[in-house]
């Protein structure tokens, strides 16, 4: 009778068991995780900003916004004034496309422009509160004086 090696004998167990490894480390990341069990703060706008020059004005936004339905979110333009002359700043939040997102949703998003005078090196923020009922994705420009700053790509989910 011939003598089988170890691993012949041992090899599909060890497979079965590297496998049950990573999938109870998978399953136990999913159930304990921070991030996961708060899956509807997926961006914040402190944590992924875009700033563009416009002029004399530097412009701060989110270039992506995820929000959830039910909730609250808010999303900040910050505009600066790098001259040391007042300036007369205007931001408009314009609509490029949407897909299944509530109209009053959309009229949060677009309603309101900022007009203002920044002083000297003064800076203005400019605040949109969303509390959107459905899910879906809605793609804004921003204008800064006439100017395209760049685009705001806004992702509802339930």
């Amino acid at each position: 009778m011939a003598k089988q090696s170890p691993l012949a004998l041992f090899g599909p167990l060890v497979i079965v068991l590297v496998l049950g490894l990573v999938l109870g480390v998978a399953v136990g990341h999913t159930f304990w995780s921070q991030s996961a069990s708060k899956y509807e703060t997926m961006s914040l706008s402190a944590d992924a900003t875009r700033m563009v020059q416009v002029g004399r004005f530097a412009v701060t936004f989110p270039p992506v916004v995820i929000a959830s339905t039910g909730n609250t979110t808010t999303i900040t333009i910050e505009v600066v004034n790098q001259d040391d002359d007042p300036r007369f700043v205007d931001v408009i939040v314009s609509l490029v496309a949407s897909s299944t997102i509530d109209s009053e949703t959309i009229a949060d998003l677009t309603a309101t422009p900022l007009q203002a005078t920044l002083g000297g090196a003064g800076s203005i923020s400019h605040s949109i509160t969303l509390s959107p009922t459905s899910a879906g994705y809605a793609i804004l420009d921003i204008w800064v004086r006439g100017e395209l700053a760049g685009s705001m790509t806004v992702y509802i989910v339930t």
